[in-house]
């Protein structure tokens, strides 16, 4: 079964640390977690309290307060464990590339949107297993599907992380204000290719 620590890890070497950047819509957010949409969040307490009043400082967290920093930390993991690991159904996917890559493609476009893309991708590759309804939702079939589809097709990592840099391009397309991060989406992307 995959590991929620290893995919946890590169997540969070892709989402960095503070951020409060005018053209995200997640506006100011933390390892990933966006105050918008996740207000009640129980770190925001702790980053108000640490953060410059310009709240532009990227360094909240003062050098010798291990012990918040390390409490940050454990919240971060938690809250990724409860609203995208365990919902997506990670920890019964045996593969580690793609649980990595769905879980990845969740936090940064929404667990939906990771799900159907999932899908489509399942229904291109799995020669032998019934077509599935892209609706977003991990349930047994596309769970059966992604065991089914690296039997068919052992490069199908790489195939969801190739749809997943061509669902980025899209992106841009649709809003030219998107290409500032486009380098970051490929390098995150590509942090999931399997060798």
């Amino acid at each position: 079964m995959a590991n929620f620590e290893k995919a946890l890890k590169k997540v969070l070497a892709s989402e960095g640390g503070y951020s409060n950047d005018p053209d995200d819509i997640g506006r100011e957010t933390y390892c990933g977690i966006s105050r918008r949409f996740w207000p009640k969040w129980g770190g925001w307490e702790i980053i108000d309290e640490y953060k410059h009043p310009d709240g532009r400082n990227n360094s909240i967290i003062p050098n010798n307060a291990k012990f918040i920093d390390d409490y940050l930390s454990n919240l971060v993991g938690a809250f990724y464990l409860k609203y995208f690991w365990k919902p997506l159904k990670c920890y019964h996917i045996e593969n580690q590339s793609v649980a990595e890559s769905l879980f990845d493609h969740a936090v940064n476009a929404g667990k939906k949107p990771a799900v159907r893309l999932l899908q489509r991708e399942i229904n291109l590759y799995a020669v032998k297993y019934e077509s599935l309804e892209e609706d977003g939702i991990m349930g047994p079939k596309t769970l059966g599907g992604i065991a089914a589809v690296i039997e068919d097709e052992p490069n199908f990592p790489n195939y969801f992380v190739q749809a997943r840099i061509g669902e980025y391009f899209q992106k841009c397309y649709n809003s030219a204000i998107k290409f500032k991060w486009l380098n970051g989406w490929v390098r995150r992307c590509l942090k999931h290719i399997q060798k």
